[in-house]
C-alpha cells in the first residue's frame, strides 16, 4: 500500500509519526511474521491504554489520548503492512 512505503526523503514509511519505536521494532521490516508480531504488540498496548483512559476519567485524559493515537497509528501501519505481505 502506498501509506507503508518508506519516504526516504524522512528516513521513515509515510504515514508513521516520529514517535520514537518501540526496542526491536523495524519499521522498514520487511518480514511478514514481523508485521503480525507488532500487529499483536500494538492491539495489546492499545487495549490497554483505553482501559486505563476510561479508569482514569479526564485525568490523564489529554496524554492518554496522544499516547492512544500514536498506538492505533503504529497498529493501522502494521496491519497495512501484514496484509500486503
Amino acid at each position: 500500500m502506498a501509506a507503508c512505503a518508506p519516504d526516504e526523503s524522512a528516513g521513515e514509511p509515510a504515514g508513521v509519526s516520529g514517535e520514537p519505536t518501540l526496542p526491536g521494532e523495524n519499521l522498514l521490516s520487511t518480514n511478514p511474521d514481523d508485521a503480525r508480531h507488532w500487529v499483536a504488540v500494538y492491539g495489546e498496548l492499545l487495549r490497554g491504554v483505553l482501559r486505563i483512559r476510561q479508569a482514569a476519567g479526564g485525568e490523564a485524559d489529554v496524554r492518554l489520548r496522544r499516547v492512544a493515537e500514536v498506538q492505533a497509528q503504529r497498529l493501522l501501519y502494521w496491519s497495512r503492512r501484514r496484509r500486503s505481505a
